[in-house]
């Protein structure tokens, strides 16, 4: 009896020792809406990890929704129950968790918990958006998204309905409604920078939907959620303005300008050898404009060889790379293409001169031979006394373009000093011709009738 009585001294301090460290945690899915279940879960732990002994505990399930909703439950560290209150007004409510170390020879209390509820009339759950981004910065807060890609909405509920029931969600951008479906998803592209209000409402078809007791709801089950989207336009494509090719010893200063964006802006540099190594490493710079300026100085460019300008634009959604190549060459190399815009101004300039003076060559000329060309039909086909120079071309083309210049030229100045002449001609001959209509005219070809004087009468 002694011994006995030393055993159970012995295991008793034993007992507690085991359990002294031991604390009580209790969750719920709260909040709920009536009528569906509600379900609380305890769990006893030690330290920061579950008990690794198997021990068996008991757990009582108190409510203050009636006095007498009290259960029991025995399990090993965790115990869960699920609780119906489908007559129940919405409205605050706490469970009470009491768990008790139950051991063969020794029952004492590991602790009290309890966890508040909530029973709600609307639908619960949370509205949730992604996208799909190559690049997003890890400063940009988890509203953000860009104009550049569709968004993915899609509506999580929580409440644990009883059976299938039908549910329609109306989706709204602010208070514009862009559509209804009968999926909790729905994807839609968001263009115009700014903040945006996602509104959807879910509509539970109540004469498909029993409560958590078989019972027929006695209104219709709606819930609202939404979100806040903070859109961000995407860095547009860019172009970088300056020198390509230096000397050694000579700086260059790069002008960057991107299309779009939303601000701020992150932009940084790097100056890479032509093998790849690192010769300047530029600090970030924040900028609020669409535009910057680089300066790229001369000591790392001591060599001749190619350098290589790694430019990178990013903000919060978006990051764009450009390499800008510069060609480094000794003072003493000449470079061809220094000269080049000048030449090519030059030869344009040139050009546009040569060919408006060949228009106006051609013009006078074409004007000079239809004039002689027309003076010599009407001589040939009614009257022998209307002489007059004909043009013809050139038996041999000219040896050179010069040439053929000189002698265009020449046929100008000879085609303006002949053309009052030439008119003067014409208008003499027709007089003339006026002067002898009357007489007799001599052959000419199969033309020897006299001329009827009641034609010009």
């Amino acid at each position: 009896m002694v011994l006995l009585l030393s055993v159970v001294l012995l295991l008793i301090p034993q007992a507690f020792a085991i359990v002294e460290n031991e604390t009580l945690a209790v969750t719920s899915n709260s909040p709920v809406v009536y009528g569906s279940t509600v379900v609380f879960h305890a769990e006893v732990l030690q330290g920061t990890g579950a008990l690794q002994d198997e021990k068996r505990f008991r757990f009582e399930w108190k409510s203050d929704v009636f006095k007498t909703d009290v259960e029991t439950t025995f399990a090993n560290f965790n115990s869960s129950v699920r609780k119906c209150y489908a007559f129940v007004e919405p409205g605050s409510y706490n469970m009470t968790v009491t768990v008790w170390d139950h051991q063969e020879l020794s029952s004492h209390k590991v602790g009290v918990k309890k966890v508040g509820f909530e029973l709600t009339a609307t639908l619960n759950g949370n509205l949730q958006a992604a996208q799909n981004l190559s690049h997003k910065s890890p400063q940009a807060p988890n509203n953000t998204f860009s104009t550049g890609k569709p968004v993915h909405l899609n509506v999580n509920l929580t409440d644990l309905l009883s059976g299938q029931s039908s549910i329609s969600y109306d989706w709204f951008i602010g208070k514009v409604h862009l559509v209804t479906t009968n999926e909790p998803h729905f994807t839609h592209n968001i263009t115009m920078p700014g903040k945006h209000i996602i509104n959807v409402t879910a509509r539970v078809d109540k004469d498909q939907l029993l409560d958590c007791m078989g019972g027929e709801y006695r209104e219709e089950l709606i819930g609202t959620f939404q979100t806040e989207l903070d859109m961000k336009a995407p860095v547009g494509n860019y172009f970088v303005f300056g020198k390509q090719k230096l000397h050694v010893g000579e700086g260059t200063n790069l002008t960057i300008i991107w299309q779009s964006g939303s601000p701020p802006f992150t932009l940084s540099w790097q100056l890479l050898s032509g093998n790849g190594t690192t010769l300047i490493n530029a600090s970030k710079h924040v900028l609020l404009t669409t535009s910057a300026n680089i300066s790229v100085p001369a000591k790392p460019l001591a060599s001749p060889g190619s350098y290589n300008v790694l430019i990178q634009v990013e903000n919060m959604v978006s990051l764009l790379k450009r390499n800008h190549t510069l060609q480094v060459k000794d003072r003493n190399t000449p470079d061809s293409a220094s000269h080049s815009p000048f030449i090519i101004v030059l030869s344009v300039t040139g050009g546009l001169v040569f060919m408006t003076i060949a228009v106006m060559i051609f013009v006078k000329v074409r004007q000079h031979q239809e004039n002689h060309q027309h003076i010599e039909t009407a001589d040939f086909d009614f009257h022998p006394e209307l002489h007059s120079q004909s043009y013809s071309l050139p038996d041999e083309p000219p040896a050179t373009f010069a040439a053929w210049v000189k002698g265009v030229v020449k046929k100008l100045g000879a085609a303006c000093a002949s053309d009052g002449n030439t008119r003067g001609g014409v208008n003499g001959s027709v007089n003339s011709y006026e002067g002898t209509k009357n007489k007799r005219l001599k052959n000419y070809g199969s033309l020897t009738d006299s001329v009827n004087d009641s034609i010009y009468a």
